[in-house]
C-alpha cells in the first residue's frame, strides 16, 4: 500500500499526549516479484490517542478505526467464482454440533496489535 496520510490532532491531553484524527488513503498494490499489480483503494479514517512517555520511555498509541475498500481490492481478496459459491448453507445437524467450539451462529471479533521499534532519532520532532 502506498498514498498520503492527513493527520489532525483533534486535543492535546499533556505535553507528550494527543487525540489524532488520521486520514490515510491508499493504493494498493500485489507483486510476485517479477510483475505489479494495481487491485484498488482502501480508505481507512481512525481516531487515536498517543502517549509519548507512557510508563517513562514507552509509547503508547490506542485508536478506532474503520476500512473502506474498492470494488476491485474487496474482489481481489473475497471474490469466489460461481462454481464455488454456494447458494444457501445450513450448519444443523454438522458432524460438530456438539462441539463446544460450535457455539454461535453470529461472532464477532476484535484485533490487537503491537509495534517495537528498534530503532529511534534521538530528536523527536513536537508539533
Amino acid at each position: 500500500e502506498v498514498g498520503p496520510r492527513l493527520q489532525i490532532t483533534l486535543a492535546r491531553a499533556a505535553r507528550d499526549a494527543k487525540i489524532d484524527l488520521e486520514l490515510p488513503l491508499r493504493a494498493v498494490f500485489s507483486t510476485d516479484l517479477s510483475d505489479l499489480h494495481y487491485r484498488g483503494v482502501t480508505f481507512s479514517p481512525a481516531i487515536a490517542y498517543q502517549n509519548e512517555s507512557f510508563f517513562g520511555p514507552t509509547e503508547i498509541k490506542l485508536g478506532m478505526a474503520a476500512i473502506f475498500a474498492s470494488d476491485e481490492l474487496m474482489a481481489y481478496f473475497y471474490e469466489v467464482e460461481p462454481r464455488f459459491a454456494a447458494r444457501l448453507t445450513s450448519h444443523h445437524g454438522a458432524t460438530n454440533d456438539d462441539s463446544p467450539l460450535f457455539r454461535d451462529k453470529t461472532t464477532a471479533s476484535v484485533g490487537a496489535g503491537l509495534v517495537f521499534s528498534l530503532f529511534q532519532s534521538k530528536r523527536r520532532e513536537r508539533d
